[in-house]
């Protein structure tokens, strides 16, 4: 595979900068984030996993019960927290093509984006077994059921839980995770798509 071959098309990167532009900043931390993403992605010629090792794309998956009150979280391994399912975007895919894709690789089941755009974007210093990189990374939102059985990937965690958001938000700062609750909880008060 030649260098040429490994870029991202401009097709695609125009895809992104578009994505993260459209996305309506949530805090002051957001706003910056979005304008560095929307930079970085304009000027840096790798973008993706393993072409970039130090800072790639990534997408997360947030899954809702069908009463929007309870959220499906894994016990990470590598990061060694509570983090929706997810994984890092391949070369040519669109947000919403990857988060399918790792939600359906992680999960077992068919990914079920209520909004086919990402909510939220966030740039992230690893921790845990998988430091020593940065994320950026695409929040998506999917209809989830508790009565269904999701099959979480050995490899990826523990093991994984509905978690009522409420007791999620009351449970104490954790990062990017607590502020993208926060958003979606005022969302979901705002916006009648999240709602049906």
């Amino acid at each position: 595979m030649t260098i040429e071959q490994e870029k991202v098309s401009t097709e695609v990167r125009n895809g992104y900068i578009e994505e993260v532009e459209q996305i309506v900043p949530f805090d002051d931390q957001e706003k910056k984030d979005q304008q560095y993403v929307t930079n970085w992605l304009v000027t840096t010629e790798f973008l993706n996993k393993p072409y970039n090792m130090i800072e790639h794309l990534g997408v997360l998956c947030i899954l809702l019960s069908p009463d929007r009150q309870k959220t499906y979280l894994l016990h990470h391994k590598k990061a060694q927290t509570l983090l929706p399912p997810g994984g890092h975007v391949d070369l040519n895919l669109s947000f919403s093509e990857a988060a399918n894709a790792e939600f359906e690789e992680e999960l077992q089941s068919p990914a079920k984006l209520i909004v086919q755009h990402p909510f939220f974007i966030t740039r992230t210093s690893t921790r845990g077994l998988n430091a020593g990189h940065t994320d950026i990374t695409s929040w998506f939102i999917l209809n989830g059921n508790p009565d269904e059985q999701y099959h979480i990937h050995e490899k990826e965690a523990l093991k994984a839980e509905w978690i009522e958001i409420m007791d999620l938000l009351k449970a104490g700062e954790l990062g990017h995770l607590h502020r993208a609750y926060l958003k979606l909880v005022q969302m979901l008060k705002n916006d009648g798509r999240l709602i049906s």
